[in-house]
């Protein structure tokens, strides 16, 4: 799921060679947040595959501020 996110937001980005790292730190964080959204509502695992995960982290993934690695 991580590495499909990271492709989404580099693909958001007009996949500029740069800034890899910073994809996938930022799917990470988006991820994690999702599954405990998830968790939180009751929503499992096959809610979220119909949904599809490019929609879902469309809704979820909103509020994730840029990435800066420290």
């Amino acid at each position: 799921m991580i590495a499909v996110a990271a492709y989404y937001l580099a693909e958001q980005r007009g996949f500029p060679g740069e800034g890899a790292l910073d994809d996938w730190i930022v799917a990470e964080r988006q991820i994690d947040r999702m599954v405990e959204r998830m968790r939180e509502d009751g929503t499992n695992r096959r809610a979220l595959e119909r949904m599809g995960l490019r929609n879902a982290l469309k809704l979820w993934g909103q509020d994730e501020p840029e990435a800066t690695p420290s």
